[in-house]
């Protein structure tokens, strides 16, 4: 189960708090919500993965990084 000190790297890295909303590549990436509402994805490094939850949906749903 994913904790938010899991993803407590990735939001300092992202420059803002990520909230942990799951895994994505094989348990490699984790996923977050920022309070703005953009999702981001990262481990090592990270990335924005989209703007809104519901267009991170759809990307993750499709495979488009």
């Amino acid at each position: 189960m994913l904790r938010a000190a899991d993803c407590r790297p990735v939001s300092e890295k992202a420059g803002t708090y990520l909230y942990p909303v799951g895994e994505a590549d094989r348990r490699d990436t984790y996923l977050g919500i920022a309070p703005d509402g953009k999702v981001y994805a990262g481990m090592d490094g990270v990335t924005l993965l989209a703007e809104t939850g519901d267009e991170a949906l759809e990307k993750l749903i499709e495979g488009i990084r």
